[in-house]
């Protein structure tokens, strides 16, 4: 309570120290007092509701890490993000990086902090789940195998489903368990695939149909697999950033005119992807981006009748009409590019998409960036609304 009686006798002087702010207000989120009450603390002492829930996790960033943030302007929600990311390699520079470039754009926003926090946050997704993944191989007992061999060399092992029993049967990693060649190696999600070392060494037959031995990759292949896997993890995390954009959009108090008039052309002229997406049904995407509850999620697809958003639309149609067309028309073309290997075969449709957001303030992805390169106007270019063309 210490730290919240200092924040609010220094609540008119120009500095606080940085970590008695901090604890002040995550003294406040944890005060016993009516949520009434809490709130109306928060706005005497100009605290977002969004700082208050924060100032737990910035807490864990010490001295100087808050030090830091404090000079390079970090917010409260920032800082805790970075306290989110911390044990990542190079987060805080990757991080000052993307605060500094939001800051010199006239548009301001935190554009290139949200894609930098959530390739950030996909990295240490991805190192837990590959240690998650090592850690229950080691408990089994079950060699990884390395993904490269040296180039010439043959790898002879093989997944388990190209090989077959003596008898022909497949085989499964519970039979093959007790063979000396059973190992694994990671997907790209760091799920183990499951191999036989060697085969032919252990009395395993190919199944029919199976694709003849690979020699070890060359170097150019090795550089093209690491390119496309890394242009595939890009994508995916792009996607968390871009649908967070969309449902602000959505939320929001007017829809620009730009964005209607997509969604306009979208419905009057409807490209294949949208057309295939509206047969399916689907509510739920339609519902997260709005904010509101799936109306079918406690009905089975075959069982729904009736238009299942007519009580949202009588009752709001008339002020967010064109906000609930647009979620619609966002969630298939969402639902379009949902496969991360999309980025390598953008379609004009998608692409124009993309550059809509872009054009109300969303900060591409550098894979997203990438894809719709061939898509803008050239320096010869006449024609200056390349986004209304490509949605035509």
């Amino acid at each position: 309570m210490a730290h919240l009686l200092s924040l609010i006798e220094n609540d008119h002087r120009d500095q606080m120290h940085d970590r008695d702010r901090v604890k002040a207000i995550e003294t406040l989120a944890l005060i016993d007092v009516s949520e009434e009450q809490r709130e109306k603390m928060a706005r005497a002492l100009k605290i977002k509701r969004a700082e208050l829930r924060a100032a737990r996790e910035a807490a864990r960033l010490d001295d100087a890490q808050l030090h830091r943030a404090s000079i390079q302007g970090f917010d409260l929600i920032q800082m805790a993000e970075m306290a989110e990311v911390g044990n990542v390699s190079r987060a805080v520079q990757i991080l000052e990086d993307a605060h500094a470039k939001d800051a010199a754009e006239e548009s301001g926003g935190r554009g290139h902090w949200d894609q930098a926090l959530a390739r950030l946050r996909q990295s240490k997704a991805d190192a837990e789940a590959r240690q998650t993944a090592l850690d229950g191989l080691k408990r089994a007992d079950v060699p990884l195998l390395p993904d490269y061999f040296p180039y010439g060399t043959k790898d002879t092992s093989r997944p388990l489903t190209e090989l077959r029993t003596p008898l022909g049967a497949p085989l499964t990693p519970d039979k093959h368990a007790y063979c000396s060649g059973h190992a694994a190696r990671l997907d790209e999600e760091f799920q183990p695939v499951w191999y036989c070392s060697d085969p032919a060494t252990y009395g395993h037959k190919l199944r029919p149909g199976a694709k003849p031995t690979k020699q070890s990759m060359s170097e150019e292949d090795k550089e093209a697999r690491a390119r496309t896997i890394a242009g595939n993890k890009a994508w995916k995390t792009a996607r968390t950033v871009r649908e967070d954009f969309v449902k602000r959009l959505c939320k929001g108090k007017s829809l620009p005119e730009p964005v209607r008039q997509f969604a306009l052309r979208t419905v009057m002229s409807p490209p294949y992807l949208y057309a295939k997406w509206c047969e399916q049904g689907e509510t739920e995407s339609v519902a997260q981006l709005l904010g509101v509850p799936d109306p079918t999620a406690d009905r089975s697809r075959t069982s729904r009748e009736g238009d299942p958003f007519d009580d949202l639309v009588a009752r709001l149609g008339k002020a967010k009409g064109w906000h609930q067309v647009f979620a619609q028309v966002a969630a298939a073309f969402e639902y379009s590019m949902r496969e991360p290997k999309t980025w390598q075969g953008l379609s004009r449709h998608q692409a124009a998409y993309l550059l809509c957001l872009k054009a109300e303030g969303y900060r591409l992805s550098d894979v997203e960036e990438l894809t719709v390169t061939k898509y803008l106007p050239q320096p010869n270019d006449e024609n200056e609304d390349q986004v209304t063309d490509l949605a035509a």
